[in-house]
């Protein structure tokens, strides 16, 4: 494994200063799971100088995600042509090559002395933070947008929403008698959720869940970009705030809107946040039918006050 990591690493970073001559000396499972193989690799250079990099391994999507993930060689191309350039803060992107069997080696810096955010002693201090991160980093990608849009990133659609809501009934059916308004509710979330797509377009994560969010200092650190699509922010901001006490959420909100907009947020700013909370519980019950009828039951509730608060259920 150490050679193979070798050879792999060598050709991923040949642009930097350091690379020839850089030798991997050990190589470990990365601590927290991952949708692909991830590993720690201790190197040092030609000059002995230590280096650890953070390795992901895949082909495609390690499973059929229904449009939502995009996999490793689709990370690697969000981090290398847009995250890149941001002046945020994210993992910096050393390069990836491409094994004799097709696999896509992304080399990453290694952040491994920071923190996953809800293991820190002060949570919903860099919950707020990360709203801070958020509204500015979507303001950067909505302004890159509109001087140029990649072909290759991928987009929200109407057909995407709908098909979250669709699997999330299907998966419901064995407790459907215990949320009656289910169905009903399902029908006049069509007429809503397109509403995200007339949001400004700007780079959304997808997946801004706390395992997916690092912290060291002062500073927050998203990873695994492999949903990262173009969107309405309101669904990042809905993702990181769900199931947070109400105090936290109404701080990160406010954060957020005066971080990506300074003087005012836009007027359908509240009612599209509230459309993004309902789009990401019907995303949930539909991700898996045994999570749906277990462990996520607590979902349809949240589901509801969502609808409710659109008016769309009583």
């Amino acid at each position: 494994m150490i050679e193979t990591a070798q050879r792999m690493a060598r050709q991923a970073i040949a642009r930097e200063a350091w690379a020839p001559g850089l030798r991997v000396i050990e190589v470990r499972p990365n601590a927290y799971a991952s949708s692909f193989a991830t590993w720690i690799l201790a190197c040092v250079t030609a000059d002995e100088i230590p280096i650890r990099l953070f390795c992901k391994r895949g082909r495609g999507s390690s499973y059929d995600s229904h449009g939502h993930k995009n996999g490793v060689v689709y990370e690697a191309e969000v981090y290398q042509r847009v995250l890149r350039h941001s002046q945020m803060t994210t993992a910096t992107c050393y390069g990836e090559s491409v094994d004799d069997d097709g696999d896509t080696w992304l080399f990453l810096e290694c952040l491994d002395e920071h923190s996953r955010w809800t293991l820190t002693k002060e949570p919903d201090a860099y919950a707020v933070r990360l709203a801070k991160w958020l509204g500015h980093f979507h303001a950067e990608q909505e302004r890159s947008l509109q001087e140029f849009e990649p072909e290759w990133i991928s987009q929200r659609t109407a057909a995407y929403f709908q098909r979250w809501v669709v699997r999330a009934v299907r998966f419901a059916e064995p407790v459907r008698a215990e949320f009656p308004w289910l169905e009903a509710l399902s029908k006049r979330a069509e007429g809503v959720l397109p509403d995200l797509l007339h949001a400004p377009r700007t780079l959304i994560h997808g997946e801004l869940f706390p395992q997916n969010v690092l912290v060291h200092g002062e500073h927050v650190w998203p990873v695994d970009w492999e949903s990262a699509s173009v969107g309405a922010g309101e669904e990042d901001l809905a993702s990181m705030t769900d199931n947070w006490p109400t105090a936290v959420v109404t701080a990160c909100e406010h954060t957020y809107s005066h971080a990506r907009w300074p003087t005012a947020p836009p007027a359908a700013f509240a009612r599209r946040l509230a459309i993004a909370r309902l789009f990401h519980q019907f995303r949930w019950l539909g991700e898996n039918p045994q999570y749906t009828v277990g462990r996520a039951k607590w979902r349809f509730e949240a589901l509801r006050r969502s609808a409710q608060s659109l008016d769309l259920v009583d």
